[in-house]
């Protein structure tokens, strides 16, 4: 786990090597066991590095890393490197160091692009071939680690963090489209068009992709790996908990690959003690250092789950820090700074929170549960779509199951006549009618953009039209790759790394998710429950209490009460005048968005 950076020419002059230098220093955080450059022979291209050292921590492992004509920075980690070293062995390649690196390498320079369908890992990369004179960048499959970038005739310039294009020199603008999105439908990115971010000619490669600039300046953008929905797995459900189980235990076990110490985030929840659980049943005699945010009263606070987890599992070393809204004050410029663009809530804080108590007790790598509940049907707004289905359907276990679904979540909506009506959200038209009258003339955001009457009908509509609201795998697709979990993604890597710490989420394994997805929709969502295939794969080895537990409750704090704090009102206050001063928002816009939404807006537009 790193922080990468470069400067590519394509008007062939020399590369700024402090403009270089200066991305970097910006990202010390991500790697603060080293740093390094490397420039190409008339110095047209220049690449950078910011180590955190958790394979092979010698020397060796020192980036920019050469190899057989290639070049490479790297963030991430590759879980299956040590059975593709030993193939690549096996075909005459040798090897100097023990890391991952070094064996990516020297699969690009076998396959080429097509290494990409072979890794099981996190990843952002740049690679250049000096005998092509082609620079081939690349992004994990679920989008784990960021890869941002901007271009213009003259210059590519990419790297893990917004803040290194702007310390390039790039001049810092915010991306009206984006700003409309977030104040009109709280949304964090454009699910439609990925590669949008908030700022102006500012992207993100997505998820899943690769970008290459050949010898002419031409940039190529690829996809590489989708999931496949039509694929069906007809098996029995104990074949299908036996299948699942193998292939999230080998998952977890690769994720455990590491030269440095590994602990675990326990929320107290499904995902994360399953995950917590196998590692403890794995090492018996070794203790898990465990990681919770912990808030004492709080009606959501999930601590007494992880007492319970541990009368069952004695090998856990349990840590825990109660964020209070104070600290929240002390720490948010920081936090703001940190995640570049807007988050979604002060979950984010408690999250930044538990990355720095591991790093408080020498923990650099955590391993995580995140990325469950998009894929195996975790949050109950899925049974609406559940429901839908097997009513379309004519399944005869629908009334059945729309009973247990009422005793269990409370979720009583007429299916049969509003489901489809209301899945789609009807309400948001008048909210976004509210917010269109809101937005003036100012500079970052004018009425006459185009965008102020074409962005629901163009994008947001158009998202919801993608979705096929009645089949339950579109609607997790949806969920997986496009919308909830890329914002999730993103907050968990940039918490981690402002703490200089490595989160690994053994649920994102494709082969894992690609079997998910090929399983029938009645072994995800059965009698009221969701996740049902991961409980009843976890039912011999987690307490009942946590198994079977009927309440989500997500990453909670107690933000309404910490929102209450005096100088948070009184920050708040000054924000809201600030942001009055730059005539972007009307008055009534200012007055009535909530003290979170301002924290963010005035950051964003600073």
């Amino acid at each position: 786990m790193c922080g990468i950076a470069g400067i590519y020419k394509l008007d062939k002059s020399t590369v700024n090597k402090n403009a270089l230098s200066a991305m970097t220093d910006v990202i010390e955080h991500r790697g603060p066991d080293g740093f390094g450059y490397w420039f190409n022979n008339n110095e047209t291209l220049g690449l950078g590095h910011r180590r955190l050292s958790i394979i092979d921590l010698s020397i060796a492992g020192k980036q920019p890393m050469v190899y057989m004509g290639l070049t490479i920075t790297f963030n991430g980690e590759i879980y299956n490197y040590i059975e593709i070293k030993k193939d690549l062995e096996k075909k005459g390649y040798k090897f100097s160091t023990e890391t991952d690196t070094e064996v990516l390498l020297a699969l690009y320079h076998l396959k080429g692009k097509d290494c990409l369908k072979d890794l099981d890992g996190m990843f952002s990369f740049a690679i250049w071939d000096e005998k092509k004179e082609e620079l081939f960048c690349a992004r994990d499959r679920f989008g784990e680690k960021p890869f941002y970038y901007y271009n213009d005739t003259s210059q590519f310039i990419f790297g893990s963090e917004i803040k290194q294009v702007f310390a390039a020199g790039v001049n810092k603008e915010v991306n009206p489209s984006m700003l409309y999105n977030y104040c009109a439908t709280d949304r964090y990115n454009n699910s439609h068009d990925l590669k949008e971010t908030f700022y102006k000619n500012v992207y993100q490669l997505p998820h899943s992709q690769s970008l290459v600039i050949k010898q002419n300046g031409l940039i190529q953008i690829e996809k590489y790996w989708d999931i496949d929905l039509k694929k069906s797995n007809k098996i029995s459900i104990n074949d299908a908990i036996e299948g699942f189980n193998e292939l999230l235990y080998e998952s977890i076990s690769r994720r455990l690959r590491s030269d440095v110490p590994i602990g675990t985030s326990l929320s107290g929840g499904l995902d994360s003690t399953t995950i917590a659980g196998f590692i403890c049943r794995k090492d018996q005699n070794a203790k898990l250092n465990t990681f919770t945010a912990s808030f004492e009263g709080f009606e959501k606070d999930e601590t007494k789950f992880v007492k319970i987890f541990k009368s069952k599992y004695s090998n856990i070393n349990d840590h825990y820090v109660s964020p209070t809204s104070d600290e929240l004050v002390k720490d948010l410029e920081k936090l703001l700074f940190h995640q570049d663009e807007p988050i979604g809530s002060t979950s984010i804080y408690a999250q930044y929170r538990v990355m720095q108590l591991a790093k408080q007790n020498n923990v650099t790598v955590l391993l995580d549960g995140q990325g469950a509940d998009e894929y195996l049907s975790g949050y109950d707004q899925f049974w609406p779509v559940r429901l839908r289905e097997m009513y379309a359907k004519g399944d005869s276990k629908y009334l059945s199951e729309k009973k247990n679904v009422k005793e269990l979540t409370g979720f009583e909506q007429n299916i049969d006549l509003n489901l489809a009506m209301m899945i789609k959200r009807p309400g948001l038209h008048k909210k976004i009618a509210t917010i269109k009258k809101t937005l003036v003339k100012g500079k970052a955001m004018e009425t006459k953009n185009p965008l102020a009457k074409s962005f629901y009908s163009n994008d947001l509509q158009k998202k919801v039209d993608d979705v096929n609201w009645s089949d339950l795998n579109s609607v997790l697709y949806n969920s997986l790759l496009f919308d909830g979990l890329q914002n999730l993604l993103r907050y968990a890597d940039r918490n981690s790394m402002a703490h200089s710490r490595e989160v690994r989420l053994p649920f994102l394994y494709h082969k894992l998710v690609e079997f998910v997805f090929s399983l029938p929709s009645e072994y995800k969502m059965v009698n009221g429950w969701s996740k049902f295939l991961l409980r009843k794969s976890q039912d011999n080895f987690l307490p009942k209490e946590i198994c079977w537990r009927k309440e989500k409750v997500g990453y909670a704090t107690p933000q309404t009460y910490w929102m209450q704090n005096k100088i948070i009102n009184e920050i708040q206050v000054e924000k809201r005048q600030q942001l009055e001063n730059l005539k972007i928002f009307d008055r009534d816009f200012i007055e009535t968005v909530d003290n979170w939404k301002i924290f963010n807006l005035s950051r964003l537009l600073s």
